[in-house]
């Protein structure tokens, strides 16, 4: 019986190694969309509102990866998203923004945005798109935050409205994948366009901020 149980430990700890220092160094491909709504909105302070995001250019600091998973015996393992961050983001926020009532779709690089497209053009820099894993025994830590300064051009008049989206999200795993990283990063786009919305308000088919 003592022999055992010392084979079950000594099992468990040659696991709990690997488990810890696999794939040490390398990077791994996460992949973003934008969770599906059970229902979507239709309230009358959207009332529609036709909405093009154009894609945001990415002024982070660190544009080799978003972040790193820090392994229980050491080394780390990065995270990184196929493409262009910028485009992601957009394209990730103009399907929450559908699922909040607005009439807003993503216009791929090159394209033209026709005239009578849209009636608020959505443009804006990535300053922080960040994911981060502190492993430990039985827990991985996830950390994740989106901010992205907004510029919100009102076609009608050509005003400009300017304000900062950021969001978070965080929380504990017990056993570690790449998809916990691809939920935490979602929901911290997902509050970021809340916080966008929370702060702006629908005046004459224009995009206000609420004083």
């Amino acid at each position: 019986m003592v022999r055992e149980h010392t084979l079950v430990w000594f099992v468990g700890i040659g696991l709990l190694v690997f488990v810890g220092c696999a794939a040490t160094g390398e990077s791994v491909p996460l992949d973003i969309r934008a969770k599906p709504a059970a229902s979507v909105a239709h309230g009358s302070a959207t009332d529609g509102l036709r909405v093009v995001l154009l894609p945001f250019e990415d002024q982070r600091q660190e544009k080799h990866h978003l972040g790193e998973r820090t392994h229980i015996f050491g080394g780390q393992t990065y995270f990184n998203v196929p493409g262009d961050p910028g485009a992601l983001v957009a394209q990730v926020m103009a399907e929450y923004l559908r699922q909040s009532g607005w009439q807003a779709w993503f216009a791929k690089p090159g394209i033209t945005v026709p005239g009578d497209a849209a009636e608020v053009i959505l443009s804006g820099q990535i300053q922080e798109f960040t994911a981060h894993g502190r492993s430990r025994f039985f827990s991985t830590e996830l950390t994740s935050t989106v901010r992205v300064t907004v510029q919100a051009k009102n076609v009608s008049d050509g005003s400009i409205v300017k304000l900062t989206m950021v969001g978070a999200s965080s929380g504990p795993v017990l056993w570690f994948e790449p998809e916990d990283v691809q939920d935490v990063l979602n929901e911290a786009i997902q509050n970021s366009v809340k916080k966008l919305l929370s702060n702006t308000k629908i005046d004459n088919r224009q995009l206000r901020t609420i004083n």
